[in-house]
């Protein structure tokens, strides 16, 4: 499928949907190709859940399927998930005693997940000063960091300073 899509002429005729529904003919006559090569690429995009039949017009007498395509599409294998490999045990928090596992020892469980939260100034003015913050670059970096470390937790680890209360 993925070499359906990057196909030069599959490609163009996707680029063309995605700014207006059309009907093969348009297509055909705008790239400057024959009308079955686009019938043929866009039963292709059909098949394979890429590109939708909009709408159906009649024009002169003639029923046209008017095609169009999703904004964004993904694939998915069908052998799941599985975690990316990380650094070496001895780096990581599950087991070995580095510098980085002492420090952050009390914001990771015993599975090596994140149980903490990461607090970032609201963007919005606020508080007595009536202050906005800008330190939400600061959040991702650290994000990125502890992330070669430690594994991400199910529920959202991150909060705006005007959400949190004291505990």
């Amino acid at each position: 499928m993925l070499k359906m899509i990057l196909n030069r002429t599959t490609w163009k005729i996707l680029s063309m949907l995605y700014e207006k529904e059309k009907y093969p003919l348009e297509v055909a006559r705008a790239l400057g190709v024959h009308e079955q090569k686009v019938y043929y690429h866009m039963r292709k995009l059909l098949k394979a859940g890429v590109v939708i039949l909009a709408r159906q017009e009649e024009r002169k007498g003639l029923l046209l399927n008017i095609k169009g395509n999703y904004p964004a599409f993904g694939i998915e294998f069908p052998q799941g998930y599985k975690p990316i490999e990380r650094l070496p045990s001895s780096l990581l928090f599950i087991g070995g005693h580095s510098p980085v596992r002492k420090f952050f020892s009390e914001f990771i469980d015993q599975h090596g997940i994140f149980n903490g939260k990461i607090i970032v100034g609201s963007p919005i003015p606020h508080g007595s000063f009536r202050t906005s913050a800008r330190d939400d670059h600061y959040a991702s970096h650290l994000a990125f960091f502890l992330g070669q470390f430690i594994k991400m937790p199910a529920d959202f680890s991150v909060k705006l300073d005007v959400d949190v209360k004291v505990e």
